[in-house]
């Protein structure tokens, strides 16, 4: 198997086939399990200046090894487990895992993305629930979840449990949320505009007046239901305004009324700039 390593793919090719050839061999078979689930590194023990010893566990040491051989590796025990049963080669899920997740976390991107091919094909293979568990990182931590290739790991295994994620659904959700909250935010500087406003006599003490004034003091008759529908600052009307969030998202977005500020991103109204920050400047 050093032969891995080796850059020359011809070299690479013979020594897994090697390898498979021996599989065929039943006496030979379950010590040739063993042999590809040896760990990838030894523990290592440094001597330092003073005399001490440092010593590198056998999984930092394995994740640094060139990876032409870790990608070998894993590969020939991909190759190996598609030709013979767990039992008669005498391993098991826990034992390769073992040896996937220290590979799952090589420096290397290819050797991860091997390893991770591996561990989809184990668990659509057997099915194995343990295969999830024994992963080094689990799909409820939200941390390792902002990882790309451990949140491609888990949705290719989420799809072969029957679990389809549509693609952008996440990032949907998430530019859902956050518009939802910036329309929180801008509640109560709203409501505080209304009743500032409202103070100085630029709109009714009751929007269920059947005269609304315009900011200019201009007025004009409007229906009561045309009342729900209208924007009090720029008198455009629309029937989805009806509902107070399309109101709030007009406010935010499209009202040409309304301006925000650069220094403190408070709403006020455009011809009363009513900022803090304006005022205080």
């Amino acid at each position: 198997m050093n032969r891995f390593a080796d850059t020359n793919t011809r070299i690479q090719s013979s020594s897994m086939r090697a390898i498979l050839d021996l599989a065929a061999i039943p006496e030979v078979k379950p010590l040739l399990g063993h042999y590809l689930l040896r760990p990838l590194a030894q523990d290592k023990t440094k001597s330092l200046d003073d005399g001490s010893k440092l010593t590198i566990s056998m999984e930092t040491q394995a994740r640094t090894v060139t990876w032409r051989y870790a990608k070998g590796r894993v590969e020939v025990l991909q190759a190996f487990l598609e030709v013979v049963d767990l039992g008669t080669a005498h391993m098991t899920i826990p034992k390769i895992m073992e040896f996937v997740n220290i590979s799952l976390q090589h420096n290397h991107a290819k050797v991860r993305e091997a390893a991770a091919q591996l561990t989809v094909y184990l668990y659509k293979e057997y099915r194995d629930g343990a295969i999830r568990e024994l992963l080094p990182v689990s799909s409820s931590d939200h941390i390792a979840m902002k990882n790309i290739f451990w949140r491609t790991l888990f949705h290719q295994l989420d799809e072969i449990d029957g679990v389809v994620h549509i693609a952008g659904q996440e990032s949907f959700e998430k530019a859902k949320k956050m518009k939802q909250k910036r329309l929180n935010n801008l509640k109560g500087e709203l409501d505080a505009l209304r009743s500032l406003a409202q103070a100085t006599g630029q709109l009714p003490a009751s929007e269920d007046s059947e005269e609304i004034a315009t900011v200019t003091a201009q007025t004009r008759v409007i229906d009561s239901a045309t009342i729900e529908q209208t924007c009090p600052f720029c008198k455009s009307s629309r029937p989805e305004f009806n509902v107070k969030a399309h109101m709030d998202e007009h406010y935010a977005a499209e009202c040409p009324m309304l301006l925000q500020c650069k220094k403190c991103t408070q709403v006020s109204i455009y011809m009363y700039m009513y900022c803090t920050s304006i005022k205080n400047s």
